[in-house]
């Protein structure tokens, strides 16, 4: 017969698991961030990819990650003062998809400032990302429509979606028609 306190843990530890919602999925890795990243630069066009990005605001040493579409780094690179280099022409600059950015506007042509980590993290919170990711890889979605007034809820949307595996590009008329891809 099971001790009355081993069965007691046992029990919460399933409850625990039950409610943290734990996924089959295994976590999206690093080098599958960076072939993500590689697809948005490749077939980037007039319904660009959003990726996440690690950016280090030099004035401040602030280091946080950053969703955005691939012509704003495009964009954030020549306004660092490099308007001669050519910015993904040599892929191994970016293999850790990790940039440094003193000017100003650069940060906000990424939109660096534009929500923060504990915003990030209500919104997950108030998603079950798991059957999202799930739809998406079955089929079942493909696609959102953002309001035009909620622009920052949609770049976060994109944020938690890529680092889940999920590519998400902006229409290129409307802007708050997106669609979905698992990778």
């Amino acid at each position: 017969m099971v001790p009355i306190h081993i069965m007691k843990n046992l029990i919460y530890c399933i409850i625990a698991v039950a409610l943290l919602g734990i996924s089959d999925d295994p976590p999206v890795t690093d080098r599958v961030k960076f072939d993500m990243y590689e697809k948005a630069i490749d077939e980037s066009g007039s319904s660009p990819y959003y990726v996440v990005v690690n950016v280090k605001n030099l004035q401040t040493g602030e280091v946080k990650e950053v969703c955005t579409e691939v012509y704003c780094v495009m964009g954030a690179l020549k306004r660092e003062n490099c308007p001669d280099r050519a910015p993904f022409n040599n892929r191994l600059y970016h293999k850790f998809r990790y940039f440094e950015f003193n000017c100003p506007e650069a940060l906000k042509n990424i939109g660096f400032d534009r929500y923060t980590p504990e915003e990030l993290s209500l919104l997950e919170q108030s998603l079950d990302m798991d059957s999202l990711v799930s739809a998406v890889k079955n089929g079942r979605l493909d696609g959102m429509t953002f309001l035009p007034t909620e622009e920052k809820k949609q770049v976060m949307y994109a944020h938690l979606m890529f680092n889940r595996g999920i590519m998400m590009r902006r229409g290129c008329r409307s802007g708050n028609n997106c669609y979905l891809e698992a990778f």
